[in-house]
């Protein structure tokens, strides 16, 4: 495993640290404590990469102008990892170990020295993240981001069944909400809702509109999701 996935791991370890309360218990912080398993912090550029080549059918110069970008990417998250990572390792360690011995004062103190470095790794990924799309034209720019909100959809939308002819409405509803949020202020979830409003309106059909006012309830912060 490349080492800065690795790195990315070991960011989500334990941020539920960051979370307790100043009235809680040692007990409840040792909860808050274990390890989780790591989704949005770790980052396989590899597959992402393949995944925007696919999705954009990107011809063969737009496609190594992203492999470059992606490439430069990991190397600088290696580099950090090489300058800081083993000290993030010893700051996450601190917090593990006064969890462990239900030390709430000082998984309070661990915390406090580790999230600099944590917020350091986290943003620097968010950041080059969105830069790397600035290598493609505007237009596949603005691709990418229709089928990353479509896919917030499919993600909580298996049990619909959608038919392909559907699937094909809701990619095409994803561009055009893409396309008319560019200017809100969380352009991304303003352009999920849109796009769940124009489902619910023109999409479904029949039992499947129940089937989704279900699944609403059941995901509340939906169009927050990453």
């Amino acid at each position: 495993m490349p080492r800065f996935l690795i790195v990315m791991l070991l960011v989500v370890t334990l941020v539920s640290c960051t979370e307790t309360e100043s009235t809680s218990p040692p007990e409840e912080a040792e909860v808050a404590g274990q390890d989780q398993v790591p989704d949005k912090g770790s980052w396989d550029w590899e597959a992402e990469f393949q995944e925007m080549k696919t999705a954009l059918a990107l011809g063969k110069e737009d496609a190594e102008k992203l492999r470059a970008a992606f490439e430069s990417t990991g190397q600088e998250i290696e580099t950090w990892w090489t300058n800081k990572g083993d000290e993030l390792i010893k700051r996450e360690a601190k917090i593990k170990q006064a969890v462990k011995e239900r030390d709430l004062a000082g998984v309070k103190s661990a915390t406090a020295a580790a999230r600099p470095l944590r917020k350091e790794i986290t943003e620097l990924i968010k950041q080059r993240k969105q830069e790397l799309l600035l290598v493609l034209p505007p237009e596949s720019q603005t691709q990418w981001q229709a089928h990353q909100v479509a896919d917030m959809f499919f993600d909580i939308a298996e049990e619909l069944q959608l038919t392909d002819e559907q699937v094909e409405q809701v990619q095409a509803a994803a561009l055009t909400a893409v396309e008319s949020s560019t200017q809100e202020t969380n352009p991304r979830a303003a352009a999920y809702l849109k796009l769940e409003k124009s489902i619910e309106q023109s999409i479904l059909e029949g039992g499947q509109i129940a089937k989704f006012e279900t699944i609403k309830r059941n995901n509340p912060m939906r169009s927050l999701s990453e």
